[in-house]
C-alpha cells in the first residue's frame, strides 16, 4: 500500500519473517534518504521515556536493522560473523539476513545488487554503520582480527566519549567499532547540565564560536 501524507511518500508493508509478523513503513526522510519504521512485538518491554509527548506505545525503541548493498556478500559475512558476532538466519535468492541476540541493532541485511552505485557522502547518506565493544580491550582484540583478514583498520581513535576503529569492510561499506565508556558523563560536570550547551571534543573547542555559528537554533 503506498500512500501520501504531509507531502511524505510511503510504503505500508506487512512481512513475516520465519514466525514473527513485522509491520514496515518504508519512507524517505527530507534529505533522500531511505528509511523504515519497523513494529516489533519482541522488543515491546524495552523502557520508554516516561516525559515524552509521543504516547509510549508508538516510540520509537532502537535501531531494528541496516541494509547493506553489495555484489558480493561472502567478505562481508566474514567480517560479521567472525568478529562481530553474527549469524545467519536467513536466506533468500537476493538477500542475506544475519542476527545476535541484541535487544537493540540485532539485525544486518545483505541485499545483493548487480548496479553498485559510486559512493558519496553529505546529505541524504549514511557515513558508516557503527557496532558495540565493552571496553577497549575487546575493541583491540576486534581489532586484531580484523587485521587478520588482511583489512585495514585504524587505531584505536580516542573520541572522548568512547574510543572507536574504522575499517572498510571487502564490499566498500565503512564500519566503525566503538566502545561504551566513557560515555557522554565525560562531557558534563553533572547530568543535571547535561544537554544545555553543546559539547565539542578539546580539539574543536577553540572553534566552538564558528560551530555554533552555522547550526540552526533548537527549541524545545
Amino acid at each position: 500500500m503506498i500512500q501520501l501524507k504531509r507531502n511524505v511518500l510511503y510504503l505500508y508493508h506487512i512481512q513475516q519473517i520465519q514466525e514473527q509478523v513485522l509491520y514496515r513503513i518504508y519512507f524517505f526522510d527530507p534529505d533522500g534518504l531511505p528509511l523504515e519504521l519497523v513494529e516489533d512485538q519482541t522488543n515491546s518491554e524495552i523502557d520508554t521515556w516516561e516525559s515524552s509527548t509521543i504516547p509510549s506505545d508508538y516510540q520509537i525503541r532502537g535501531f531494528w536493522s541496516a541494509t547493506l548493498r553489495l555484489q558480493d556478500f561472502e567478505g562481508t559475512q566474514k567480517v560479521l560473523k567472525e568478529v562481530l558476532g553474527f549469524k545467519e538466519t536467513e536466506t533468500e535468492s537476493h538477500f542475506k539476513r544475519l542476527t545476535t541476540d541484541s535487544r537493540f541493532g540485532h539485525s544486518i541485511i545483505l541485499e545483493k545488487t548487480d548496479q553498485p552505485k559510486i559512493s558519496r557522502t553529505g546529505r541524504g547518506t549514511v557515513h558508516h554503520v557503527a557496532f558495540r565493544a565493552r571496553d577497549e580491550k575487546e575493541l583491540a582484540e576486534m581489532r586484531e582480527k580484523v587485521l587478520d583478514m588482511g583489512l585495514n583498520p585504524t587505531e584505536i581513535l580516542d573520541r572522548h566519549v568512547f574510543k572507536s576503529v574504522y575499517f572498510q569492510i571487502p564490499g566498500g561499506v565503512l564500519f566503525e567499532m566503538a566502545t561504551d565508556g566513557p560515555g557522554y558523563g565525560a562531557a558534563h560536570t553533572s547530568e543535571e547540565v547535561m544537554g544545555e550547551k553543546l559539547f565539542l571534543p578539546p580539539w574543536l573547542e577553540p572553534k566552538r564560536e564558528y560551530i555554533e555559528k552555522q547550526l540552526p537554533p533548537i527549541t524545545v
